[in-house]
């Protein structure tokens, strides 16, 4: 979405996989509050355990700075959105032993210092109504578009990921029946149906590759724009193309001319984004004409 100079704000707090963290994370940045006695430090980086790892310090202090920052960043994106999109990774939970409360990453700190629970459909759908409520509360009308990521998580074993997604998607779909503003989009079972054949996975055998992601985004597309959102990422991904493109000759009059032309294309777009950077970039490869002379 980005990409197609869509606004978004994606995983402020690095990529979270199980529902109660995330429903946790949206209700702090709502209430723009967190609790900072939850970090540790673990070979001399600061971690917090509602965060994932990527998200870190090695002071303490900058820690809390960066979390406090994505928290107000995350509310102020909140109280303007239309939509908020929800992806769900696995039902599999660690609850750390010491607080009793479930993490959403365990930062390599060793598996004895956890339980590994599987949630069960009520405990999601209960959780969702209080984030609702929550929502509710800070008078934010926003859809919200629940998906179920296709990616497997093989370090469970493949009959536990099975298991999980199952109660994701059982969860999911009583959400939806009873939610008149929360939607589901199947990317799960387009990956697992539709593109069934390993060619659409990585190496790895676990992660969808481009031409999947590609054709799983088209299927977003299709379902939740309008006809001249549609329009804009037609025209878009076209112009992106011409502005990627990596010529073995650019001193050319040729693609000097294809430059110039590009950018003609591109300030058509400043009514409806900005591509001030992409104008900025092609401009850097223009030769003026004294120096093609």
């Amino acid at each position: 979405m980005d990409d197609y100079k869509i606004e978004v704000l994606s995983n402020p707090f690095g990529t979270i996989y199980n529902p109660i963290s995330i429903f946790q994370l949206i209700r702090n940045a709502l209430e723009k509050s967190m609790d900072f006695d939850e970090t540790i430090e673990v070979q001399g980086v600061n971690y917090h355990w509602q965060a994932h790892s990527e998200v870190s310090a090695i002071n303490k202090k900058d820690l809390l700075s960066s979390l406090d920052h994505q928290l107000k960043l995350t509310h102020a994106q909140l109280k303007k959105t239309d939509w908020i999109i929800i992806t769900f990774g696995s039902a599999f939970v660690y609850r750390l032993i010491q607080s009793g409360k479930i993490v959403a990453n365990c930062h390599k700190v060793p598996k004895s210092e956890f339980t590994k629970e599987l949630l069960s459909v009520m405990e999601i759908t209960t959780a969702f109504k209080s984030l609702l409520e929550t929502l509710k509360a800070s008078d934010i009308q926003a859809n919200i578009l629940l998906t179920v990521s296709p990616v497997r998580h093989i370090k469970d074993g493949l009959t536990e990921n099975n298991l999980s997604k199952s109660v994701l998607i059982q969860a999911v779909q009583e959400l939806v029946s009873t939610n008149e503003h929360v939607h589901y989009f199947p990317a799960y079972e387009i990956m697992i149906d539709e593109l069934r054949d390993y060619r659409f996975y990585k190496e790895d055998l676990v992660h969808p590759n481009d031409q999947a992601i590609n054709y799983i985004w088209h299927q977003l597309v299709s379902s939740y724009f309008d006809s001249e959102s549609q329009k804009f990422i037609e025209d878009w991904s076209k112009l992106q193309k011409a502005i990627n493109h990596k010529p073995f000759h650019p001193e050319t009059a040729q693609h000097q001319q294809f430059i110039r032309s590009t950018i003609d294309k591109l300030k058509a777009f400043n009514y409806q984004v900005n591509v001030s950077s992409e104008i900025t970039q092609l401009e850097q490869q223009l030769i003026s004409s004294q120096s093609e002379t």
